[in-house]
């Protein structure tokens, strides 16, 4: 009959344990707006939606510093194969708006303008490029603004399922780890009980 006790002690310890856990990990996305409770007049909200700018801000910024820098992107874009595949589009587009807006008059020169055009393109174009990535085109991009305004965009229903799918295995353990400390503690309770009666 005391081992029934005991036991009987552990499984409510572990219910207990259990459901506070799952609690916690459902409080953390709930309620998405704030709400009041009125006897207490306490202010509740869950934890993602409350400091959902903060977690975008910190993701965002973690993101440019450690992963995927605004120079990385430049670079990548201004890269030796990418140079020559730019400056070939530069120069179809400008010899095709000259052939295009030329007067009919001087169209006979087109040739002879196309082939400074293409000159030019070919002794400088490098330089010029070189020039437009060092004069702050990576400043103009801001990885991290870009991020933190998609990541704010989404519903919190949206946000929500997203951590809950990567962090589906670590939350079930926090649960699962809820029941089983709180089984223990109540078969230590449960046994301390019986000591002492």
């Amino acid at each position: 009959m005391t081992i029934i006790k005991v036991l009987i002690l552990a499984m409510i310890g572990g219910l207990i344990g259990w459901f506070t856990n799952y609690l916690a990990i459902k409080l953390m996305f709930k309620p998405y707006r704030e709400i009041t409770i009125p006897l207490l007049n306490l202010k509740f909200q869950g934890l993602i939606p409350k400091r959902r700018g903060e977690i975008a801000n910190t993701v965002a910024s973690t993101i440019e510093k450690e992963l995927l820098s605004s120079q990385d992107i430049v670079g990548q874009l201004f890269s030796e194969e990418n140079k020559g595949k730019i400056l070939g589009i530069l120069k179809e587009k400008i010899n095709r708006s000259i052939s295009d807006k030329l007067p009919l008059v001087l169209s006979m020169f087109s040739s002879s303008i196309s082939g400074f055009v293409d000159s030019l393109i070919e002794k400088e174009g490098e330089k010029i490029l070189d020039e437009v990535m060092g004069k702050g085109l990576k400043d103009l991009i801001k990885i991290s603004s870009v991020i933190e305004e998609k990541i704010n965009s989404f519903p919190l229903e949206t946000l929500e399922n997203i951590i809950s799918q990567i962090a589906k295995k670590e939350l079930k353990y926090i649960e699962i780890l809820g029941g089983v400390l709180g089984f223990v503690i109540g078969l230590i309770q449960g046994v301390i009980v019986i000591i002492l009666i």
